[in-house]
């Protein structure tokens, strides 16, 4: 019985399986609730880490991961990571916001 249930089940990695998801009430409201609190914690990361380069002015921008690390890497002065990082910050928390709106819309 188990193994039926499983065998019927969508892959969710198939394109077709989101776009059902995303279709629905439900399902759109989840989508944006995952979005609103990933930009609140990228919020929190980036003005954690405007904060640590702001106070000791040591070299932060390995924290952050990914292509960012790369960019942060490209500016010579702990001022300069610290005014991206703080620009990062507030873009992140105007999209949050923005998702708060509109996760508002859908109820």
């Amino acid at each position: 019985v188990l193994l039926t249930g499983v065998g019927r089940k969508r892959s969710p990695l198939e394109l077709k399986s989101w776009i059902a998801c995303v279709l629905t009430l439900d399902g759109r409201d989840k989508v944006t609730k995952v979005l609103q609190y990933t930009s609140r914690l990228l919020t929190w990361h980036f003005a954690g880490l405007a904060t640590k380069c702001n106070d000791n002015g040591e070299d932060v921008s390995g924290i952050a991961g990914g292509g960012l690390s790369l960019l942060a890497a490209a500016f010579s002065s702990p001022a300069l990571r610290g005014k991206l990082y703080v620009a990062l910050s507030e873009r992140f928390n105007a999209l949050y916001k923005a998702f708060v709106t509109s996760r508002k819309a859908f109820r």
